[in-house]
């Protein structure tokens, strides 16, 4: 799933709460942290998939959406307004316990310009 949805946010529990809302079947799955629940679905043209851990208390539910949509925002209001939840309550991903999204936060960090990095590199951040 981490190949082709990116985490954009994450939606207080249950995970079942928002399967029944949008009539979606939960499938269980497998994940380095324990059992997780998973449900794939389609929105205004938008491909969403919803996960949660089971063995993990108060994890939250993940809000993947498919990398080929840019629109992070949109797709997100678009979600609580089908679900029926403020937006307010929607956390960033940084609460998501899933391993795949601390990997994507390491890959938006920008790395230090040390000793070890390129010169291309060092003159860009430099410009910006």
């Amino acid at each position: 799933m981490a190949l082709s949805h990116r985490p954009i946010g994450v939606l207080p529990p249950p995970m079942q709460a928002y399967a029944d809302r949008l009539v979606l079947n939960v499938e269980q799955s497998w994940e380095d942290l324990g059992e997780v629940d998973v449900a794939m679905f389609r929105l205004g043209g938008r491909f969403f998939v919803l996960s949660q851990f089971t063995d993990v208390e108060d994890t939250g539910v993940t809000v993947w959406l498919d990398r080929r949509h840019t629109d992070d925002e949109a797709s997100l209001a678009a979600l609580v307004e089908a679900l029926g939840i403020p937006g307010g309550c929607v956390r960033d991903i940084t609460w998501s316990p899933h391993p795949v999204v601390q990997r994507e936060l390491d890959s938006l960090t920008p790395p230090e310009d040390g000793p070890n990095s390129s010169r291309w590199t060092r003159f860009l951040r430099k410009r910006s």
